[in-house]
């Protein structure tokens, strides 16, 4: 079958190099010409966990996702310093759960605004929006 959109959010890190292009080939063949590709994955900034197989620049990325493709937008996402560690402890801890709604507002904005997304390269995730162009 063909889709109109093909979500690929934190899988193909998860992927065996070997099997990876065919894996983004077979992917792309069942996305109709005009349709919608999003995908995320962390990329080389972010030290390799022991459940992935590989992480990515942004043009390894690109280049993976080949011709058929044409990218719409493509951003990094998440840059982590110790501000944002800082927030994180507030956030996650053993102590307390926040639950103040303007604070929680606040520091959501914040994050939007500082962290969320970083074309300087920095980031940790690589988000890529994709259009199919031919089959």
């Amino acid at each position: 079958e063909k889709y109109d959109v093909i979500f690929l959010i934190e899988v193909v890190e998860h992927i065996e190099p070997n099997v990876l292009k065919e894996f983004i080939s077979n992917s792309i063949d069942h996305l109709r010409v005009g349709g919608h590709i999003f995908l995320t994955t962390p990329s080389t900034n972010k030290k390799i966990s022991k459940k992935h197989f590989q992480h990515f620049t942004m043009n390894g990325l690109v280049d993976l996702l080949g011709p058929k493709i044409d990218i719409l937008e493509n951003h990094y996402l998440h840059n982590i310093d110790k501000r944002f560690s800082w927030l994180l402890t507030i956030l996650y801890n053993k102590y307390y759960i926040l639950n103040y709604k303007p604070l929680l507002n606040w520091i959501f904005s914040y994050y939007c605004k500082n962290y969320f997304e970083d074309n300087s390269g920095n980031g940790h995730r690589l988000y890529i929006k994709g259009i199919k162009l031919e089959d």
